[in-house]
This record gives C-alpha cells, structure tokens and sequence, in this order.
C-alpha cells in the first residue's frame, strides 16, 4: 500500500484489506429485501426485462456464510411499506427493487422515506440501503437524490451513492445504486465491498469484532449458562423473596444478577479476542493514515495545540509503526509532535475528541436513548433545572432502592460552561452539555422525591403537558409555600465515574490543617 493511493472519495480495495484483516470471518448479515419479482425496464442494459433470482442471491449470499432473507411486496399501500420498514430493522444491508410496479421507483422511494424516519426516531444506526434496478444507475441516483433534496441536505459521492450530511443520526447512512448489469450471485461481493467501506476503521472494526466474538462464542455461553441452572436461579429468588426487607424487589434483584453474570462473561471472553486483538493491532494502526488520508479527499493530518500545523501522513506512519522507544523519539521529533497536539484532519477536532470523551464516561444519554419513557433516579444520573444548573446524583446505588414513601438523594452540584468543563455529555441534537463540576463538598446538595408506589426507587417520567418529550422528577418542596423543582433528565454516567467524582470529594472532606512551623513544612514538601 502505498501513501495516497485509491480514488478521491473510497480507499482502494488494498487499503481496506490492509485495515481489515482477510482471515476475519465474516459478518453474519441478514438482509431483508423488498421484490415485485421481475422489473420490467427500458434501459440499455446487458439485461433487459430482468426476472430476480431470488434463489441464486440467497446461495451467493449463503457461501459467504451470510444468512440473506426476502420479502415479495403483493400491495404498494402504506401497510406494505411500513412491513418492508420494520423487516429492514435488524438487517445489515437492505435491497430494494426500483420499479416494483411500473411506478418509476415511486414506492422505492416511499420505503427509502420511511426507513429514514424509522432511523432518526431511533437515534440513528449504520445503514446501507442498496437499489437493484435495470435502468440507468445516473437517471436512478439522480431522481432518487433530488427526491432525498426535499427534506435532506444530500450529496450524491462516486457517482453512485447518496449520503445525508445535516442529520447526526444517518451520519453512517449510505444508499447505493446498483446496475442489474450485475448478477445476482456478483451481488454479495459488490455489497460486502460496499459496507466494508461505510464501516472500515479502527474503533468500528473494534465493534464488529465485538459482536462476531459474541456471535461466535453464544453456544459456549449458552453452554455454561444452561437451564440445569434453572433451579439455583430460582432458589436465589425464593430466598429473595423470604427476607420481608427483599421481598418487594426480588424480581428486580434477581433480574439484576442475572444481568452482572451474563454481562461479565462477555466482558471476559471479550478480554481475550484474538480477532478484537487484531483489530486494534500495531499493524492496523500503522495502516491506518493512508486508508484515513485516502478516504477523506487526501487531505493531509493537523496537529492542533496552541498552534494549528500540518503532520504528512508519512510521518504519522512513521510514528505508528516505530518498533523500538529510540524509533519513537525519532519519528516524534521528525513530524514534530509537541505534547498536549490533538490529531485532525478536517477542523473538527474539538467535535471528534468530546464525542469521544462522552462515549466514556456515558451509560444513557439523550442522543441515543430518546426512545425510553420512564427512568429510576440513582447514582450517576444528570438533572438539569430551568437555571441551567446540572446535579449529578452521588447517593449509594444499594439506598437507591427498597425505598418507602419519599426519600432524600444527594446532589453534587454543577453548571453549563462552554469554556471550563470537566464533564461532557451528548444532548438530543449531536451537540454537547459542558458541565463544570468541581468535587467541593460546598457543592452537595439534598432533593427529596416522593417514591413509585410498590416500585421502591424514584422514577422520571415523559408524562408532564408543559415538558413534553422530556423525562422529569420533581423534588418535594422545601417549605409549604415553595413550589415543587422540575429536574429534567439528560442522561446517566458509568458509576464508576460517578464513584471516581464522589471519591474526590471525600478526599476533601478528609483534608486536616495544622499550624506547622513554616521551614518543616517547606522541607517536607520536596519529599
């Protein structure tokens, strides 16, 4: 592979087999399809009045171990549409006939609509939607594309893909048109190609091997946790449910030690991937600013600190793929790369470095969890007021439960500041709350909630007219006459952030001053 290899817009089929590596098993993709059957078409293609093969795209599928499902659209109403949108829901790759009924793509198109607002709703997904069509690809991507323009701000790339550039949520959203020019059992290599592309990189390699490790190691998971088990579960519960403390909330503990079981043995067989190894190999890396530099226009690395300057890809390659410590010092004062230098490449490398920033530190948030209607209030979760004041929940998460009537929860206090911020989570728009919380105890504060009847925790509700959408607590007032405080739910932190925010503040907590002579405590300063 060599540096600035490939086309302006894809990396070469070299430098994504480079990034990829070929002894990977595949993904096990479904793919639901929405055919009328036979297209009748006017185009100059090879292939005139094309029948689908529906058989030979389920055996060309099959020999790369890819489970490929179909669906025979019989109507074109609304009620058909939304069983193709809802069957597309689980599929890696969706294939769509374009003129399913003499229509010029009409209900292709429908569908493609649906699906959209199916993902948006969603929070968003990776989406690769494929039309098959035996009319000019150009005529078909062209229509298609000024249809998307109407609500959409979409481009169409490579002269036969379409992407959505001013919608967060189908930022890994691609459509590609597709010539019957190309045989149905030629179809799974073109599109395994394409979603290749839409997915290759390091961390989205990292979380398909993820999920092939899983897949692959289910039945060995399945095996250890078997229904021979059954009866100890069981037995955990009936003891649960024999303590009067527990039995209100047997159900909920035991359903949560299932969850800490299961959850730890994929963390563990996880640990030990070779495929999630390889992934984020030295190798991968040291491939990656050429893919990276090839996929994004060729425009070459920034290093921004306190000042913006240019890193070629050649020297970021060289500091990727250095074996000794002595090589690394070299390739870092070649580029050069000063300390606290931030890697970009299009300007936004503020938008990249907090998006990830909050990925680490967030368990829910509103951008990916804006589906869910109720929520228990516990430790880590982030209440915002209508002062724009921020409390992050510091209570225990074992006197978050078995609760009655109303109870007290502790509060470190924060604000929204755009500048000075130390923690960082995603809103419901793409963008970002920059919370200032500093570990003072001077920050605590106390709510209390009235608790859910027979559920024993505090719970957060879309049910208030004046904040619709948004899930709310209300603290009790503090006095007869004070009006009852409206926190509106953005989001939950890992707990052991939470523990880590909480910890430091005991730490200050436990500070002791003493009056020491001055030169003693100078001296001891230096040791």
């Amino acid at each position: 592979m060599s540096f600035g290899a490939g086309s302006d817009t894809f990396p070469t089929d070299e430098d994504i087999d480079a990034l990829i590596d070929p002894d990977d098993e595949p993904i096990q993709t479904i793919t639901p399809l929405a055919f009328q059957g036979v297209e009748s078409t006017k185009s100059k293609a090879k292939i005139k009045n094309h029948p689908f093969d529906y058989q030979a795209l389920a055996e060309a599928f099959a020999k790369d171990g890819i489970a490929c499902c179909g669906l025979l659209a019989k109507s074109f109403n609304v009620e058909e549409r939304d069983i193709i949108t809802a069957s597309s829901r689980k599929a890696d790759i969706t294939i769509l006939d374009w003129d399913m009924q003499s229509d010029s793509g009409q209900f292709a198109i429908e569908i493609i609509k649906s699906i959209i607002v199916s993902d948006i709703n969603s929070g968003g997904r990776l989406r690769l939607l494929s039309i098959y069509t035996g009319e000019h690809v150009t005529a078909v991507i062209t229509k298609l594309n000024n249809e998307l323009k109407k609500t959409y701000c979409s481009v169409i790339k490579n002269d036969d893909s379409i992407f959505i550039e001013d919608n967060y949520a189908l930022e890994q959203w691609c459509i590609v048109v597709i010539s019957k020019d190309v045989f149905e059992k030629d179809l799974p290599d073109v599109l395994i190609r394409k979603f290749t592309n839409l997915t290759a990189g390091l961390l989205s390699n990292a979380a398909l091997s993820c999920i092939s490790e899983i897949r692959e190691k289910t039945h060995g998971i399945l095996t250890k946790y078997n229904n021979k088990l059954d009866t100890a579960y069981v037995s955990h519960i009936l003891n649960l449910m024999n303590s009067r403390e527990s039995r209100p909330y047997a159900y909920e503990n035991a359903h949560d030690y299932a969850v800490d079981l299961i959850s730890e043995e994929i963390r563990s067989t996880l640990q030990i991937s070779e495929n999630l190894k390889k992934s984020l190999s030295k190798d991968s890396l040291s491939h990656w600013p050429i893919f990276h530099y090839t996929k994004n226009g060729r425009k070459n690395f920034l290093l921004t600190g306190k000042k913006q300057k240019g890193l070629s890809v050649e020297h970021l390659s060289n500091i990727l793929s250095a074996d000794s410590l002595e090589e690394i010092q070299h390739a870092i004062e070649r580029a050069p790369l000063g300390k606290k230098e931030y890697l970009s490449q299009d300007g936004e490398e503020d938008k990249k470095l907090m998006q990830l920033c909050s990925l680490e530190i967030t368990r829910r948030n509103l951008r990916y969890h804006s589906n869910i209607d109720n929520v228990s209030l516990k430790q880590g979760t982030l209440l915002l007021d209508n002062d724009n004041m921020v409390y992050l929940c510091i209570q225990p998460l074992c006197d978050s439960v078995r609760l009655h009537e109303k109870a007290n929860f502790l509060f470190i206090k924060g604000t929204i500041d755009e500048d000075n911020y130390n923690l960082l989570i995603e809103n419901a728009n793409g963008g970002f709350f920059k919370i200032k919380m500093p570990a003072k105890a001077s920050n605590i504060v106390s709510f209390t909630f009235l608790v859910e009847h027979g559920k024993g925790v505090i719970i957060g509700r879309k049910n208030d007219p004046e904040h619709l959408g948004q899930i709310s607590f209300y603290s009790l007032p503090i006095t007869d006459t004070s009006p009852s405080k409206v926190l509106k739910w953005i989001g939950e932190i890992k707990t052991t952030h939470a523990q880590k925010i909480t910890t430091d503040i005991v730490g200050n907590l436990s500070r002791i001053g003493l009056d020491q002579h001055e030169w003693l405590r100078v001296k001891s300063k230096d040791i």
